[in-house]
């Protein structure tokens, strides 16, 4: 339908994308660096600072911290930093406390900058992209959970439109961008969904196909400003086709996202 090469002309490439990003799961998660600030102990300088309940200014405020208290911070979460006290109480405070604190060296705290921070400690994100994909126009739609600093689980539908065919690409995918820190972040995707083509043609009622595919995927993110993000990708699918051969595409595309 995508008049595309014969079974076996794609494969080597198809097994390194795979070979390459399973690597990249089973490796890079476990040995993710933990972020700068945590487990550090810093002396509070003001005259107190609030402890909230969860990271957010909506969360109740359940305990004060007094100046000359020790605090450690255990993780952050965008603007908002998990931290234990030496009485063993735990709770979120914001940066802009924790920004006028010491360490124990008696030099003032600094963090890295708010959008930097939000964007590393980001949970969701979503987007928009559009590209080619053996000669016809797609459009994608996806929406992702960051479950892990390295690790996310996605879920996107493509339109693909041309002028023997048209059709829709549903997938869930398996996301890993183990240098989110880069200035250039490079990510690896590995999936399974389902394809189905729409045949334009009126001479010949043609029926709706509807088959299983597997993807491997290879992209770059980068950070623009304030929640956007520049995201561009390739990724090779196998269709498993009722017909003895399997068939490939291959799709490129970019476009934008933003994240909370």
């Amino acid at each position: 339908m995508f008049g595309l090469a014969e079974k076996y002309s794609k494969q080597p490439k198809v097994a390194f994308l795979l070979y390459v990003t399973i690597s990249l799961f089973c490796v890079y998660p476990a040995s993710a660096s933990a972020d700068e600030s945590e487990f550090q102990t810093l002396i509070i300088a003001d005259p107190f600072i609030d402890i909230h309940t969860g990271p957010g200014r909506g969360y109740p405020i359940y305990y004060v911290a007094e100046r000359g208290a020790e605090i450690v911070i255990l993780k952050s979460k965008t603007s908002w930093y998990k931290v234990r006290l030496k009485n063993k109480k735990e709770g979120w405070v914001h940066r802009s406390q924790l920004e006028r604190t010491l360490t124990p060296g008696g030099e003032k705290k600094t963090f890295k900058s708010v959008k930097s921070e939000d964007y590393l400690g980001r949970e969701w994100e979503f987007g928009v992209l559009t590209g080619d994909a053996e000669g016809y126009s797609t459009m994608t739609l996806y929406g992702a959970y960051n479950f892990h600093e390295t690790m996310a689980v996605e879920l996107s539908i493509s339109q693909f439109l041309g002028n023997l065919a048209s059709g829709y690409l549903w997938n869930i995918d398996i996301v890993s961008q183990p240098f989110q820190d880069w200035w250039v972040s490079p990510y690896f995707l590995l999936g399974t969904g389902q394809i189905e083509i729409t045949p334009n043609t009126t001479l010949i009622q043609a029926p709706d196909i509807k088959d299983s595919q597997a993807h491997v995927a290879i992209g770059l993110k980068k950070y623009i400003a304030q929640r956007f993000i520049f995201r561009a990708e390739y990724r090779s699918y196998v269709v498993f086709q009722s017909r003895p051969e399997n068939e490939d595409i291959e799709e490129w595309k970019a476009g934008f996202a933003f994240f909370f």
